[in-house]
């Protein structure tokens, strides 16, 4: 543990003799301090305190990880380049111990960093918080200054249920035609039209849903209820039709249909396409813990409710300070993970290659929707059909679709706690979801990428001869 500690605190004196954490702390401090005189809102307390949360926090995740990223790329790979490294290797410290040493260095000064920009957004936020009136104090920890745990309404089995629906239509068909068929084209056909069926709100008819509270009866009594909506004006599964502005129409009731104690809002005017967020009054469940919801509107159309965006439930469930501090703990496990990566990179690749890998890496990592797509369609290189919009699968995607996904699947362990979203939006970051986190980057994915840059460390030569000229 002694030459653990040694190398750690001889990595931060060099950081220091460079006065990257004084510059680090410098751009922290100014990005937090100088975004709410400079960013544009939509003018409510709610949206400059979730815009100035999301700002600060996402200001402060890119300086800590560029910045670590290169301290960690540099820490081995340069000083094996400047011959310093053989000077340490030949004293009687195990390279594993070096190279753990180099990442507790800049893990602790990062720890720092992150303490630092972290106290500064919760003492700013909470200052900002207390000079509004009272009511909207109240409006705003209820809304965004809190923990909010989330519901959903069941999601119907309409895969088994589109599969019997083709098999009825096959067997009414002869041999013949089914032998022409394209059975996998049209059981994805059959499968959108029965998920279309259930997520619709048929003119005239309106939709209803029932959501289970009843775990969480405790928490959201004599508190309201944010209930998070989005609908479209189009089937998104099936047409490809640009977004639009078109609002329509409509009323919300929330309350068992026999209660009394049913709610009925004004005539609300809602865009499409877009997220709203209605607020139901307190005590709205039913004796069960559920709560009821009523949509009705004035579109001559069907109108959308996707089951993973549709209808959401919003509720408090804790404060707004631990909420953060978990949030803090998986942002830290984020930072340790890129310098895990660095470390590992610098373990045998020079400064250059090193820096590289690990800012492709982190590159990759910010663009999750991209391989997404790659991944959904099945396809990254070929074509575009003008006429469906989707992409055609080229030669090399035989190769690059099946890489993509399982990078994708590293990447969602990493990236599938996002506490920079749920704490602006106020929702609630677990105490499970971050044990979770700690397991999956910091145990599983922090370990056998360690192993791995240990086990490089310790069997690469440090004296190859050089060309000289």
């Amino acid at each position: 543990m002694q030459s653990i500690y040694t190398i750690a605190k001889l990595t931060i004196k060099s950081a220091l003799r460079l006065k990257l954490a004084l510059i680090l702390s410098a751009l922290l401090l100014a990005g937090v301090i100088g975004l709410p005189l400079i960013i544009k809102h939509d003018g409510t307390p709610d949206g400059f305190m979730q815009i100035l949360l999301s700002y600060t926090m996402a200001m402060s995740v890119s300086l800590l990880s560029i910045s670590t990223l290169w301290i960690a790329c540099s820490s081995i790979s340069r000083e094996i380049d400047g011959s310093q490294m053989q000077m340490v290797v030949v004293k009687p410290v195990s390279r594993w111990q070096i190279w753990l040493g180099k990442l507790a260095g800049i893990l602790f000064m990062n720890g720092a960093l992150l303490i630092l920009s972290g106290a500064v957004i919760f003492s700013l936020i909470q200052y900002r918080a207390n000079q509004l009136p009272d009511q909207t104090q109240d409006y705003l920890r209820n809304k965004l200054l809190v923990a909010r745990g989330s519901a959903k309404p069941p999601v119907p089995d309409y895969e088994e249920e589109a599969q019997k629906a083709l098999q009825q239509q096959l067997d009414q068909l002869p041999d013949r035609e089914k032998a022409t068929m394209n059975m996998e084209v049209m059981a994805a056909h059959m499968v959108n039209q029965i998920k279309s069926s259930y997520e619709q709100a048929l003119p005239g008819f309106g939709k209803t849903w029932v959501i289970d509270l009843s775990e969480a009866q405790e928490d959201v009594a004599g508190r309201p209820i944010f209930l998070r909506i989005k609908f479209y004006d189009f089937d998104p599964k099936t047409l490809y039709e640009p977004l639009n502005i078109s609002t329509y129409r409509c009323v919300w009731r929330f309350g068992h249909p026999e209660s009394p104690k049913i709610y009925q809002t004004a005539m609300m005017s809602l865009a499409a396409n877009t997220y709203h967020e209605i607020v139901v009054p307190p005590d709205r469940l039913d004796d069960e813990g559920k709560l009821y919801i009523e949509f009705y509107s004035d579109a001559e159309k069907p109108l959308y409710f996707q089951f993973s965006d549709g209808i959401e439930a919003l509720y408090r469930e804790g404060g707004f300070a631990m909420n953060f501090f978990r949030g803090q703990v998986i942002i830290f496990l984020w930072i340790a993970l890129l310098a895990i990566i660095g470390l590992a990179a610098s373990s045998f690749l020079s400064f250059p290659v090193a820096s590289f890998v690990a800012a492709s890496i982190l590159i990759i990592g910010f663009s999750g929707g991209v391989l997404t797509d790659v991944v959904e369609q099945g396809a990254a290189l070929g074509p575009v059909d003008h006429e469906t919009g989707m992409r055609q699968k080229g030669t090399l995607d035989y190769v690059v679709v099946p890489f993509f996904t399982v990078l994708l699947k590293m990447v969602n362990l990493a990236l599938d706690y996002n506490p920079v979203e749920s704490i602006s939006s106020g929702r609630s970051v677990t105490w499970r979801e971050m044990f979770k986190a700690v397991t999956t980057i910091g145990i599983i994915m922090g370990g056998a990428i360690s192993t791995f840059g240990m086990v490089v460390f310790s069997r690469r030569e440090m004296a190859l001869p050089q060309n000289s000229d």
